[in-house]
């Protein structure tokens, strides 16, 4: 029976695994946020601690409250930062949310695959509420300084290992023939688990493709508004750690 669930693990954990190296690739350049954005109808706002630093409205800019006089370039300058600004923080949280999708459509491509029957009801509430989640957190209004970092990533991953916990033991429990298999024939449940694997891999994998390039476009998109902001030499939202893009 052990075999059984070490093998199912492995066929759902592949499926997941594309989502996690999606998510790395977000940070493909190792860049880091030094304050919340916020976006609304006037104009966009950096937080730090709930507290706004940093007022961004068309030819205006505050910052600490204080109005700061620009030059007619410079507020050229701000108006393509404001721009791309809100293009960043709306493609940053679609990332994020294709990230998630891709592992938790991985996980369930598994398991109704394995057993032939399509996810028990409480489980698929499970997976939407999870998604619900995660949609309110990454609405493109509010992107938090650590929405990429560490703590994200293991709220993710706890979140979708519950989930891959229950889908294993719902294929073991939906699957009579795995069993005997598993007794009979344990080479034939090698090779279906295996052959299930590679068909979920390959599927999710092409998405993982596309979430990659994307990820690649996002940090190209961040070079440039570092650049941006650099020759304003007012704010500092952004931050590259890593080598050049």
């Amino acid at each position: 029976m052990r075999s059984i669930l070490a093998l199912t693990l492995s066929t759902l954990l592949s499926a997941t695994s594309c989502a996690a190296m999606a998510r790395e690739h977000t940070q493909v350049c190792d860049y880091k946020l030094h304050y919340d954005v916020r976006s609304d109808a006037d104009g966009l706002s950096l937080l730090e601690s709930n507290q706004e630093r940093v007022r961004i409205e068309p030819g205006r800019l505050r910052v600490d409250g204080e109005s700061v006089s620009l030059t007619p370039s410079e507020q050229r300058r701000l108006q393509h930062y404001a721009r791309d600004l809100r293009r960043f923080t709306q493609e940053a949280t679609s990332v994020a949310l294709e990230g998630v999708q891709i592992g938790l459509e991985g996980a369930t491509l598994a398991v109704t695959t394995l057993t032939g029957k399509p996810l028990a009801a409480d489980t698929r509430a499970r997976m939407q509420d999870l998604q619900r989640r995660f949609a309110e957190r990454f609405d493109g209004r509010l992107l938090s300084a650590d929405s990429f970092g560490p703590d994200f990533d293991r709220e993710i991953d706890a979140s979708v290992d519950e989930l891959v916990d229950e889908l294993a033991e719902q294929a073991l429990g939906g699957a009579g023939s795995m069993l005997s298999l598993a007794l009979f024939a344990p080479s034939r449940l090698e090779a279906r688990a295996a052959q299930v694997e590679q068909q979920v891999t390959q599927q999710i994998q092409v998405r993982a493709d596309v979430l990659e390039r994307r990820a690649e476009g996002l940090c190209k998109q961040v070079q440039t508004l570092d650049g941006l902001e650099n020759s304003l030499g007012r704010f500092d939202l952004f931050s590259i750690d890593g080598p050049s893009i």
